[in-house]
């Protein structure tokens, strides 16, 4: 009554839908989910479950799928929306410097965690724009390591996967540092791979450019690299992985090198952390002006990576080769995220700073004055 909007019960919403659908008006539908992640397996909503009934209520019924069109005005941030998420990248990045600052041997991951999402107060947020991730040794190659409470030990490599959230506005940016201040000569080499993936993909990133065109350049350094340092057979070689049974659908997921990084490739960021857009939520298969997006590849080496493969002759002859030199990496887990905008003339870094593995150290020495 006070602000003029015509509001109903939702017990009355199930015959006005009736009413319209036998008009042979279609129903558009707007899935009710938390995250975009949920989209495509959400089955438990009072949405999902209240168009459920309708289908079986009414099998000609045209139910379409609204998101697709609520995606495609989401992708292009405003210039307001834009301030806001700069504003959020950079308070990530204060946050980010007093986490990687508090890192030492013999200190808790969730010491890291609460630095950052300290600084994060500190700096003007809301909080965290999710559930940060602070993922050392064996936990750096665990991608959505959540438990945060491992004692950090010299030697090791600790993923920190972290953002703000500032008015509503999400950053989400992942730094990875050397536990005892120094990156060895196998952890920067497989630094090195990744950092050099990213640029591949940065360099790639402008309007009307396929998304599948920076994904491509990542697992092609990726494949050079790692099939130099013998973690793979050959660039193109392929195994039988546990996920799937036909490759000629999804050959990547085929290959040996997508084995070691196993996600894609970034995201679209805004109200939701993966939001529409980027890599994995692109609604057009191109970037557009005014896109904010993530790119973030990774590299996790684990030998428990070797002993989850299905036992096929193929993958015997692939682990013959291949395991000592997994042992040798095993748990250096490197991920490098951060966000861009698209821009007119290209792409735009909104996260600069400490990215080079020789920036992380230097970083890390001066926390120690």
């Amino acid at each position: 009554r006070t602000l003029g909007i015509g509001i109903r019960f939702m017990s009355e919403l199930r015959p006005i839908v009736d009413s319209l659908s036998a008009q042979g008006l279609p129903v558009w539908n707007v899935p009710d989910v938390a995250s975009r992640d949920f989209l495509k397996t959400d089955s438990l909503s009072r949405g999902s479950h209240f168009t459920g009934l309708l289908r079986a209520a009414q099998p000609a019924i045209v139910i379409k799928d609204a998101q697709v069109v609520l995606d495609s005005l989401r992708v292009p941030k405003s210039a307001a929306e834009i301030a806001l998420i700069r504003k959020a990248a950079a308070i990530t990045m204060q946050g980010q410097a007093a986490a990687i600052r508090a890192i030492a041997p013999g200190k808790s991951e969730g010491i890291v965690q609460a630095t950052a999402e300290n600084s994060f107060r500190l700096h003007g947020a809301d909080g965290p724009s999710y559930g940060s991730i602070v993922g050392s040794g064996p936990n750096s190659t665990s991608y959505h390591y959540r438990a945060n409470n491992r004692t950090m030990k010299a030697g090791e490599v600790v993923v920190m996967d972290m953002g703000a959230l500032y008015d509503a506005y999400a950053a989400d940016v992942t730094r990875t540092a050397p536990v005892s201040g120094r990156f060895t000569p196998d952890q920067r080499r497989i630094y090195q791979v990744v950092r050099d993936a990213q640029a591949a993909a940065q360099a790639l990133a402008r309007p009307g450019a396929r998304v599948a065109e920076g994904d491509s350049a990542v697992r092609h350094v990726e494949a050079e690299a790692l099939a130099k340092i013998g973690l793979i057979e050959s660039p193109d070689a392929m195994f039988d992985p546990p996920w799937t049974k036909d490759c000629s659908k999804k050959p990547l997921s085929c290959r040996q090198v997508f084995l070691y990084m196993a996600h894609g490739l970034g995201h679209g960021i805004g109200p939701e952390v993966h939001d529409a857009g980027g890599y994995s939520y692109s609604p057009t298969g191109r970037f557009q002006v005014g896109e904010v997006l993530t790119i973030e590849p990774g590299v996790y080496i684990s030998t428990k990576l070797l002993d989850m493969l299905p036992d096929t002759p193929k993958n015997r002859e692939f682990i013959a080769r291949v395991r000592p030199v997994v042992e040798r990496y095993n748990n250096i887990g490197i991920r490098i995220e951060d966000n861009f905008i698209i821009t007119p003339t290209g792409v735009e870094w909104i996260t600069p700073g400490f990215r080079e593995a020789s920036e992380i150290e230097a970083l890390m020495q001066h926390g120690k004055k």
